[in-house]
């Protein structure tokens, strides 16, 4: 009977091995991920093959040391292919990836596979979980930042802010790049106006203009 136990014992050890192994382990159950966002976490798990990805999300919460360990592991590897590049953050702590010297198409396919590699779904979720940790969606904060500076009335809609900055924006038709000169933005500008808001406050201008750069000012 100790030798059947001991057989069984080996048999589960290696299943639950299996398990942990193959991705099947989850999100934790500890996670301090903002609740919309734990199934974008758990799905993310899921998806990855990379192992030093999926131990970060595990955790349900991406810091900045997160981040910026995943950033040097895609550096090195970009490095190691050929590649100088790196990561830089603007005042709005928002990361943006650089590069030296033409980049090639193979340069490309080294790019992308280190970043799926080391960095995966990692930056994002970093992002859009700080600026958006409930999920509202980016212009429904944009409003709400205007309204508590009392930039804005509180009735705005995000349907009315969307209406106001459609009705001066630049509009093309048809497919391809589209490169715009200053002189033709000015002249645009002069022809349809600056997006204001019915009190009369420019949106692309001061505080306002702050609160679409960062919206948790």
């Amino acid at each position: 009977m100790r030798n059947i136990l001991r057989a069984l014992g080996v048999v589960l050890a290696c299943i639950c091995f299996a398990i942990v192994s193959s991705g099947c382990a989850s999100v934790s159950a500890d996670s301090q991920a903002p609740n919309a966002w734990r199934a974008r976490f758990e799905e993310e798990y899921r998806n990855t093959q990379s192992e030093f990805v999926r131990a970060v999300l595990r955790s349900g919460e991406i810091t900045l040391s997160d981040l910026q360990e995943a950033q040097e592991h895609t550096v090195q590897c970009w490095a190691d292919r050929g590649v100088v590049g790196g990561f830089s953050s603007d005042d709005t702590g928002v990361w943006n990836s650089y590069f030296y010297g033409d980049i090639s198409d193979d340069d490309w396919e080294n790019i992308n596979y280190c970043r799926t590699e080391w960095l995966g779904p990692i930056d994002e979720l970093y992002h859009v979980t700080r600026f958006d940790p409930n999920m509202d969606g980016l212009d429904a904060q944009i409003v709400a930042c205007l309204v508590r500076h009392g930039l804005a009335p509180a009735a705005l809609t995000t349907y009315e802010y969307n209406a106001i900055l459609d009705a001066t924006a630049l509009h093309f038709s048809g497919d391809g790049e589209v490169k715009v000169t200053l002189e033709e933005w000015l002249s645009h500008q002069e022809e349809v106006g600056r997006p204001q808001l019915p009190n009369g406050v420019y949106l692309d201008e001061g505080l306002a203009w702050g609160c679409r750069v960062d919206p948790r000012v």
